[in-house]
């Protein structure tokens, strides 16, 4: 099965501070409502990601820009949790990539690992 696409859109509701992940739901079944989750309470600060990377799981993983650490939404659950690991640095990395292997490739932008 061919996994699902989400429109992008430069419409995002609230600040830098109170930024929400707009997952569009059932586009596709041509419903154009969505819903939002709120990452605030897992992480502050602005502009957290540059990107995105859809798992074959359909999780997506946010690439780290000013964030420290990897974000990862679950859109079964519509929930947000962080990755474990710190990384440091400031305007870390700007994209990524899915390999055949299932590893994610983080594009550099300042990134010092």
């Amino acid at each position: 099965a061919a996994a699902p696409r989400y429109p992008w859109s430069h419409s995002f509701p609230g600040t830098n501070a109170t930024r929400a992940l707009v997952p569009v739901a059932g586009y596709d079944a041509g419903n154009t409502s969505f819903s939002t989750v709120n990452i605030a309470t897992a992480i502050s600060g602005g502009s957290k990601y540059a990107g995105g990377v859809l798992l074959p799981s359909g999780k997506v993983v946010f690439v780290p820009y000013e964030a420290d650490k990897v974000g990862i939404f679950d859109p079964a659950t519509d929930t947000f949790s962080l990755g474990s690991d710190s990384i440091p640095g400031s305007s870390r990395y700007q994209g990524g990539v899915l390999l055949p292997s299932g590893k994610v490739v983080f594009v550099p932008r300042n990134a010092v690992k």
